[in-house]
């Protein structure tokens, strides 16, 4: 496969990326290639069955062996690129996007709502969230930092076992009646399952008995 090849969008995106990576020189060991980008670099010249096609670049920054110096922001700027409308988003002379992400529980902030990575001294809008922490449930039980997975956690100093928070119960705002509804306040888990006359009638069953005969 040549250039000639390729959709023209595409190789403006793999010219961004490559102009991004000139660009963050000094980092290069903390950035990690994400996206279709990444499966097209590892996939090499294998036949795939859709043609190759993206629009933009994504980069991870791994910030907790990131250089204070040079400033992220200030290299982007020097290179071309333009701070977009949502943090983490650069935009390139031809208006080709690298997106810089790092994940949660590197972001330097707790809040659930944040949409920007806090990895001073580097520009605030520098960097975006992968993902949302509402959608980690699971926290470190020494650390209290949100985790994405039940694993332990690279900041604590021992195993690191994980907590889930419990469900919430299901609440419904109706009257108790034969069909199962729920009084305001009451859990499901928390009503039987079968009339109390059917159950006060069942008795627990004997232990299976087995013969065994001699060999």
């Amino acid at each position: 496969m040549t250039v000639n090849d390729l959709a023209p969008e595409y190789v403006a995106a793999r010219r961004v990326l490559l102009d991004a990576l000139t660009a963050l020189d000094g980092h290069l060991d903390n950035l990690v290639l994400v996206g279709a980008q990444a499966v097209y670099h590892h996939s090499g010249s294998a036949d795939l069955n859709v043609p190759l096609m993206t629009t933009d670049a994504d980069l991870a920054v791994n910030t907790h062996e990131l250089a204070d110096a040079p400033e992220i922001g200030g290299l982007m700027r020097a290179a071309g690129f333009t701070p977009g409308p949502n943090p983490g988003h650069w935009l390139a002379m031809n208006g080709v996007s690298v997106d810089l992400m790092v994940v949660p529980y590197q972001a330097g902030t707790t809040k659930a709502s944040a949409r920007a990575a806090r990895i001073a001294p580097h520009e605030k809008l520098t960097g975006s969230l992968i993902a949302s922490r509402r959608k980690m449930p699971w926290t470190c039980s020494e650390c209290s930092k949100p985790l994405r997975s039940p694993t332990s956690c690279v900041d604590s100093r021992s195993t690191g076992r994980t907590t889930m928070p419990p469900p919430r119960p299901t609440r419904r705002s109706a009257s108790s009646t034969s069909t199962g509804r729920l009084r305001k306040g009451c859990s499901r888990s928390s009503l039987p399952l079968l009339p109390r006359a059917i159950q006060s009638s069942l008795r627990p069953l004997p232990p299976s008995r087995t013969t065994c005969s001699p060999l």
